[in-house]
């Protein structure tokens, strides 16, 4: 294995030059990171034994992966490209020397070097891209960190704790892609990428805890009319029309962007994309046909149209 500065000599002034986010956001952005992998099974953390014992681990194991079959090929697609590019560029010679169990030391910065590639503005060599390169968006980024997390984590077995030096041992221990160096390089990714006017992404997992909390909050809305944008009246209406000294009207008028009905179609998109496991493109293509209420009003069946 090769040092990535050997190969790349201006990757370690591209991080120098980075703007450093602040440890507030960095620990957001690594709890964000954890949360989007599951927790480890039983079955990822048994030693391998018989062909038959072993074929029946890998069928539970990717029963409970967490992700849908698509997003699980696009990440090992993903991760597969991450270790070909490394090997490409000399830096390991053999995919297997960073897709393990116990993943190389640099393996943050090997994430970092496969993502500037992909996403950055800047090339390895520290010049900016060529008008009309191939740039992946900040979202992009975020896949591609993802695909890493949910190799290692998963199908390494690493799960996801922070990649950490072992006090006893002195090696590195954890998921190198749930690291300080990787949450610092995406913050400043994010940053600027933003400042260049593409639209900000949010690299946080939804949890049931969230879900619920949205639940309690909607369902504190009145089922009601509501009066139109254009009503005279201040009260519930559009924040235009609110003069700028009436701040309780301003509070109502913005507050009230949806109504209760319009509110609870919200939390049941949500809830049908946490228990199915589906993109927004994909829940969105789900209609009114495809849901079946049953007789006692307790359970929903959903039937994917895809």
């Amino acid at each position: 294995m090769v040092a990535v500065n050997t190969v790349f000599p201006a990757f370690r002034s591209l991080l120098d030059n980075a703007e450093i986010p602040n440890d507030e956001a960095i620990d957001d952005d690594l709890e964000g990171e954890r949360e989007t992998l599951p927790e480890l099974t039983l079955a990822d953390r048994l030693p391998p034994v018989s062909d038959g014992i072993s074929r029946w681990r890998k069928s539970i194991t990717g029963a409970s992966k967490g992700i849908t079959d698509k997003t699980d090929g696009d990440y090992q697609r993903l991760a597969k490209q991450c270790a070909e590019f490394l090997v490409n560029n000399g830096i390991i010679k053999s995919i297997e020397q960073f897709l393990c169990l116990n993943p190389p030391a640099e393996s943050p910065e090997y994430i970092i070097t496969f993502i500037i590639n992909e996403s950055d503005e800047m090339t390895l060599k520290g010049k900016i891209k060529p008008y009309g390169a191939a740039i992946g968006t900040f979202s992009h980024a975020q896949k591609i960190r993802a695909a890493i997390t949910h190799a290692f984590g998963r199908v390494h077995g690493l799960g996801n704790t922070s990649w950490h030096r072992d006090e006893i041992s002195s090696c590195m221990q954890g998921n190198p892609s749930v690291s300080l160096q990787v949450s610092s390089y995406m913050l400043s990714l994010c940053t600027r990428k933003t400042r260049s006017g593409e639209i900000p992404t949010s690299g946080q997992a939804i949890i049931s805890d969230a879900l619920k909390k949205l639940h309690l909050f909607n369902e504190n809305w009145e089922l009601r009319e509501y009066p139109p944008p254009n009503a005279h009246s201040t009260k519930h209406s559009d924040l235009d029309k609110v003069p700028l000294d009436d701040t309780e009207n301003q509070l109502l008028a913005s507050d009230e962007w949806g109504g209760s009905m319009a509110r609870r179609e919200i939390q049941a998109i949500y809830l049908i994309a946490f228990f199915c496991l589906l993109r927004s493109d994909e829940v969105l293509k789900i209609r009114r046909e495809h849901l079946i209420l049953s007789k006692d009003g307790q359970t929903v069946t959903v039937t994917l149209p895809f």
